[in-house]
């Protein structure tokens, strides 16, 4: 007979029913449940009333009242020298004369650049600002009271100098002040020349009677991309003179905005150039031409001498260009009877 059947078995069960209060497992659930129903209903209501009571016994006022949140700090960087947040130049120094040199490697397309820059200085400075975009210093610049720098010269000690890419400065630092007067600032640099049609700029063309691939180069530097060729002031107002030496391989030519004034030959198969000085200009009106194109040439009433230059193989196809260029520079100067103020005027066909 099994446990569960055995007489004792329920005796026992019996007996302790009788002993002590039972309970099944589905009422002790229930009862819990209904004990916590009780208990969030009363929190219900307490809460609600306590909110009521609040509202009634707090005055509305007219004034909103807002709390300013918490800030993190921030650490703002800015130029290392004021001056340098300004997109204009400080009128503090002035260029009066540019005489640089360009040489031109036409296998690697690179600007090897030496620029003095005349300058006056018109209030007490030791900082100077000059425009350069993509031009690299091979020194330190050079600051003195003359123009060849030597012993003779003061030269001032510079205590530091960079770029600052955002105005496309670049800036020169001197251990004391300039005083008021006329100094001179020496940049020897590297650049490249462009690819696109900005700055000095490269270009192709097909050469008609042998099928060769040529290489030029021009210049665009209007409205401010003359800051690409050469350090400079780069600045419509700010208006100088200027002289110019190019060196470039002796199967090529070059142009500038003034006549030419000697041409010297050098030992590594190159030639020199050496231009006249310009007259009082804004930098963006340089303008300079490496190819080998041949030319048209005509002159107005007063004698000024008026070229076109093309490829060989179209130099005859400009003589109408060359009639229309001689034709208008004449029209202008009688119709506002000022003569054309420079010695030649030349315009490229490619």
């Amino acid at each position: 007979m099994s446990e569960k059947n055995h007489p004792s078995y329920h005796e026992n069960d019996h007996a302790e029913k009788q002993n002590g209060i039972y309970c099944s497992l589905v009422n002790l659930v229930t009862f819990i449940a209904v004990c916590v129903i009780l208990i969030v209903t009363v929190g219900l209501i307490t809460g609600l009333i306590s909110h009521r009571i609040i509202v009634k016994s707090t005055p509305i006022s007219s004034t909103v009242r807002h709390t300013t949140p918490t800030m993190i700090p921030t650490t703002l960087t800015g130029p290392k020298y004021s001056q340098l947040s300004n997109p204009r130049l400080p009128n503090t120094v002035r260029p009066l004369n540019y005489t640089f040199q360009l040489d031109l490697d036409m296998n690697q397309f690179k600007i090897n650049g030496i620029n003095v820059i005349e300058i006056n200085v018109t209030s007490t400075t030791n900082i100077i600002l000059v425009h350069a975009d993509g031009l690299t210093m091979l020194a330190a610049p050079q600051v003195a009271n003359h123009a060849n720098f030597n012993t003779n010269s003061t030269n001032f000690v510079v205590a530091d100098h960079g770029t600052y890419a955002k105005n496309s400065y670049y800036y020169v630092v001197l251990r004391e002040n300039l005083a008021i007067g006329v100094y001179y600032i020496k940049f020897n640099y590297v650049a490249a020349i462009s690819s696109g049609l900005f700055g000095l700029y490269k270009y192709q063309y097909t050469r008609a009677f042998d099928h060769e691939v040529i290489w030029g180069i021009a210049s665009q530097l209007e409205a401010s991309y003359a800051r690409q060729v050469l350090p400079c002031f780069d600045e419509p107002a700010l208006k100088a003179r200027f002289t110019a030496t190019i060196i470039i391989p002796n199967n090529y030519t070059t142009r500038w905005n003034m006549p030419l004034l000697k041409k010297e030959a050098m030992a590594n198969n190159k030639n020199r150039y050496q231009f006249g000085t310009t007259l009082v200009m804004s930098t963006y009106l340089l303008a300079f031409t490496v190819d080998n194109f041949d030319f048209v040439e005509g002159r107005t009433a007063r004698n000024t001498r008026i070229r076109v230059y093309a490829r060989e193989s179209v130099k005859n196809d400009t003589y109408f260009a060359l009639g229309v260029a001689t034709n208008m520079t004449e029209f202008f100067e009688n119709l506002l009877a000022i003569p054309y103020p420079l010695p030649k005027q030349g315009a490229g066909l490619s």
